[in-house]
């Protein structure tokens, strides 16, 4: 090879947290994580969503801790 790239990056450690819920009802999964997260007025460092898992028959609330 004649030419090439390298990109090196790096950033504090994260903690990834997942909660399924026993429901089917994505709405409910997105409006705990709308109260939680940071952004919402939630609690600090908090980033979080609401998603469908239809495999798995649930939703999740999946949230990252950036700080702490």
């Amino acid at each position: 090879p004649s030419a090439g790239a390298i990109a090196i990056g790096a950033r504090p450690p994260l903690i990834a947290y997942n909660i399924n819920l026993r429901s089917s009802e994505v709405d409910k999964a997105r409006a705990i994580a709308r109260t939680v997260r940071h952004s919402n007025g939630g609690l600090p460092h908090v980033k979080a969503i609401g998603v469908d898992l239809p495999s798995r028959r649930m939703v999740q609330v999946a949230m990252n801790l950036t700080d702490y």
